[in-house]
């Protein structure tokens, strides 16, 4: 709640989605789509699974470089936006698949169980209704999308950079990965709760990295002072 207007992230002239909106459009918004997340298994093993081939693929790709020197930025990238957009459409392409670059460029996409919503809504006044339900699908693609790419492989890239200046604390993440799953089995959530030390340092690595220079924008909802700052309704707050 309480954002700002942002002209260029607009679709015909207004906010739609969930990161740029308000009031009952955010809410509806919002609401389904974590309620269509979490049926999709989002946080359950379903989804560790999904991840799994992603990293699996990737594995094969870094086997295959031998001691040539890569970059891991668009590859994990690649493999985050696969299983977004398999979240979102049930299809997933290889890695090097041409149309798998072409939705990293483009970002767009479509949603069996939001268009089925917009089919069935009948109130002029949703944001699932007719056009606007079309153009609010998009918005949350986006939304999805570049919320879940880029600060993911961000991570992953600013992980690696990390394990290689700290030689000592990747040989206790490894014992750990060795002592916990060891070398025959892949890992899933059902060992999060026996790996301390890998949550210790996930962490450390989402404190410690950098993926945005600000969080994302605000505005104040009602004239309002704060530690003595006279800030009106709509003031546009940028936390740091």
């Amino acid at each position: 709640q309480g954002r700002p207007r942002i002209e260029i992230l607009e679709f015909d002239g207004a906010s739609h989605g969930i990161s740029l909106t308000n009031g009952q459009e955010w809410q509806d918004q919002r609401r389904f789509t974590l309620r269509h997340l979490r049926d999709f298994g989002f946080g359950k093993n379903y989804m560790g699974a999904l991840i799994q081939e992603e990293v699996d693929e990737l594995l094969v790709w870094l086997k295959s470089q031998g001691n040539n020197p890569v970059c891991l930025n668009i590859k994990f990238t690649l493999a985050v936006i696969n299983s977004l957009w398999r979240i979102i459409t049930g299809k997933r392409f290889s890695h090097n698949d041409p149309k798998l670059l072409e939705i990293f460029d483009q970002f767009f996409m479509s949603n069996h169980a939001y268009l089925g919503e917009i089919s069935k809504t009948t109130d002029p006044n949703s944001s699932f209704y007719g056009s606007m339900g079309e153009t609010s699908l998009s918005a949350v693609a986006l939304d999805l999308f570049q919320a879940g790419s880029m600060t993911t492989s961000t991570t992953l890239a600013w992980a690696v950079l990390f394990l290689i200046l700290h030689l000592d604390i990747q040989k206790k993440f490894q014992k750990e990965i060795d002592d916990v799953i060891g070398q025959s089995r892949h890992p899933s959530l059902a060992d999060k709760s026996k790996m301390v030390y890998t949550e210790a340092l996930t962490c450390e690595i989402h404190r410690k990295s950098s993926l945005a220079p600000f969080g994302f924008f605000h505005a104040a909802t009602e004239n309002t002072t704060f530690e003595g700052y006279d800030m009106p309704k709509g003031t546009v707050i940028v936390p740091n």
